[in-house]
C-alpha cells in the first residue's frame, strides 16, 4: 500500500496584543508572563525553526496572505531553502520578467501588463456536476 502524503499542522494560539499588555486578564487566562506578542508571520517562523530542530521533514510551506505579506517570512523560508507558496494580496508589489523587461508592479495588475492574451491558457481543475471547472 502507498503512503499518502501528510501536512504537519503544529498548533499555536496566538496572544492578542491587548491581552499581552493586560497582566491581571492573563493570569486569569493562565497565560504566563513568558508568553509575548508575535505577528502570526512570525509564530509561522518559529513554527517551521521547532520542525526543524526536530528533524521533521519539511518539503513545501503553504499559507494565505497573512503570511505571505511579510517579506520576512518569506526571506527565512527562502533563506531555509524551502520550497513555499505564499499568498500575497493583489495589492502586492512584485517584480517580475517579461518580454520587456522588468516590471515592478502590483499583482492585480501584472496579467494585463505583463501578459498577452494568447499567453494564457484556461484549464480545467476537476469535471464538476455541471461539467468542467474552468
Amino acid at each position: 500500500m502507498m503512503e499518502r502524503p501528510r501536512a504537519h499542522r503544529p498548533r499555536v494560539v496566538p496572544a492578542q496584543i491587548d491581552w499581552c499588555a493586560d497582566l491581571p486578564r492573563r493570569r486569569v487566562a493562565h497565560i504566563p508572563d513568558t508568553v509575548s506578542f508575535h505577528t502570526k508571520p512570525e509564530l509561522a517562523q518559529q513554527m517551521v525553526q521547532r520542525a526543524q530542530q526536530a528533524h521533521l521533514p519539511i518539503s513545501w510551506v503553504v499559507a494565505d496572505t497573512v503570511y505571505g505579506h511579510s517579506p520576512d517570512l518569506r526571506a527565512f523560508l527562502e533563506d531555509q531553502d524551502l520550497a513555499y507558496a505564499l499568498a500575497v494580496p493583489s495589492s502586492e508589489m512584485v517584480c517580475v520578467q517579461t518580454r520587456a523587461g522588468l516590471l515592478l508592479t502590483d499583482v492585480a495588475s501584472i496579467a494585463e501588463q505583463a501578459f498577452r492574451a494568447r499567453d494564457w491558457q484556461r484549464l480545467s481543475q476537476s469535471l464538476g456536476t455541471k461539467g468542467e471547472r474552468l
